[in-house]
């Protein structure tokens, strides 16, 4: 069985599309394990993001990570 991370970015959050997200997921024929909703700190979103540190991108991906 393979495992896969799933994660819900926070503008899908702040929208309130979660429910057509999991449905999109489902239909699918994947299965959803467990799930929990969490606000990354900002010493997790950057060690999460950290293979991505030397890219320009960076920051605006942590910012954007980290956004409300």
């Amino acid at each position: 069985m393979q495992r896969t991370l799933a994660m819900i970015k926070p503008d899908a959050v702040r929208k309130q599309v979660m429910g057509p997200i999991l449905t999109t997921i489902h239909e699918a024929g994947l299965t959803v394990r467990a799930m929990k909703l969490i606000r990354l700190t900002a010493h997790e979103a950057e060690g999460f993001y950290a293979v991505h540190r030397e890219r320009p991108s960076f920051t605006a991906l942590y910012t954007y990570i980290n956004s409300n």
